[in-house]
């Protein structure tokens, strides 16, 4: 059977529109994650280094960049501490920059060390972005050489005959001799000067001693004393360190001035002794001896009473003189006190 020639037509029509179907569907296919890749460039980029090159320990800012089209995402891993044979001494992310071509870049800054001499290259490095369409992107980046050089140049390295032995001149010894007498002699003029500045300080105390002398009797002094402590009420602002400190001191100097004992040199239990030698009451030692214990908490174990006890220490450290003045004692028995 033989074909009309408008039914050749029709076949060649139709084979057309197949192979036009089938190119069709070649372009269709959606481009894979690594020819996407492709489109997204990262490579490393390195500061200048000095005129004669970089030397062991030289900070070098190296720059992971990685650049692609609008609506791409790129993740610049974070650099370990000890990154091969770099030591990563810091590292920043810096933000996405828009280039004048319309492309996003993406950098990581790092300042590395290496400290031994050779030619190195940055280890491998793992990057991952994602495109517009959210299909995700691996991309490869070339290693970085880096040649390092010693710190000691060739002629530093030269072996050298060792130097022979620096031979200094012994400096004159007169400078040291001249010096010495001088500072001798300071020194004695300066004692001289301060032996009279003290002595002339402790005559000006002692005449100054004399005119101030007070010439009452202990008790009227002591009076006089325990009523300004009582007037400063030191209870009141929590200040009993200082309180049974002026009462305590008021007493001692009382007892110091009426029996002539070293009652301000003496420790409370030292003092109970010379009170007993002096023939004191045991009642007015008892008690005496019970103010200056609760005094003794307060200086040096920092008790606070309660300020109406404080404030009563006062009370009790007058009658203490009341019981002891002379003419109070009994007659005929001068250094003996009685109980009140």
């Amino acid at each position: 059977m033989f074909e009309t020639p408008l039914t050749a037509k029709r076949q060649r029509v139709l084979s057309f529109l197949c192979v036009l179907c089938i190119l069709a569907g070649l372009f269709s296919v959606p481009v894979s994650s690594s020819a996407q890749g492709e489109a997204v460039r990262a490579f490393w980029e390195i500061n200048a280094p000095p005129e004669r090159g970089w030397t062991v320990g030289d900070p070098m800012t190296l720059q992971l960049r990685a650049i692609g089209p609008q609506g791409v995402e790129v993740v610049l891993p974070e650099l370990p501490a000890r990154w091969g044979d770099f030591e990563v001494q810091s590292q920043t992310l810096l933000e996405p920059v828009q280039q004048e071509d319309g492309q996003i870049s993406f950098t990581r800054e790092a300042t590395v060390t290496l400290w031994a001499p050779g030619t190195y290259e940055t280890p491998e490095i793992a990057i991952t972005g994602r495109d517009a369409d959210g299909e995700t992107l691996e991309i490869s980046v070339s290693p970085l050489s880096i040649t390092v050089v010693s710190v000691l140049g060739e002629e530093d390295l030269e072996k050298h005959d060792l130097k022979p032995q620096a031979s200094l001149p012994r400096p004159p010894a007169w400078p040291w001799i001249v010096g010495g007498v001088l500072a001798a002699a300071l020194l004695f003029l300066a004692g001289q000067w301060l032996w009279r500045r003290l002595h002339r300080r402790r005559f000006e105390t002692a005449v100054g001693d004399e005119v101030a002398v007070d010439d009452r009797p202990p008790e009227e002094i002591a009076y006089e004393k325990l009523d300004r402590i009582a007037a400063l009420d030191l209870p009141a602002q929590g200040q009993f360190k200082r309180h049974y400190t002026m009462v305590t001191e008021c007493v001692r100097t009382y007892l110091e001035g009426r029996y002539d004992i070293p009652a301000l040199d003496r420790t409370t239990g030292e003092l109970m002794i010379e009170l007993r030698r002096a023939r004191i009451d045991g009642k007015v030692t008892v008690a005496l001896r019970a103010l200056m214990q609760e005094a003794d908490l307060a200086k040096f174990a920092r008790s606070r009473p309660p300020v109406a006890q404080a404030r009563d220490a006062v009370a009790r450290a007058r009658r203490l003189v009341d019981v002891t003045r002379p003419d109070r004692t009994a007659a005929g028995n001068e250094g003996e006190a009685t109980a009140p």
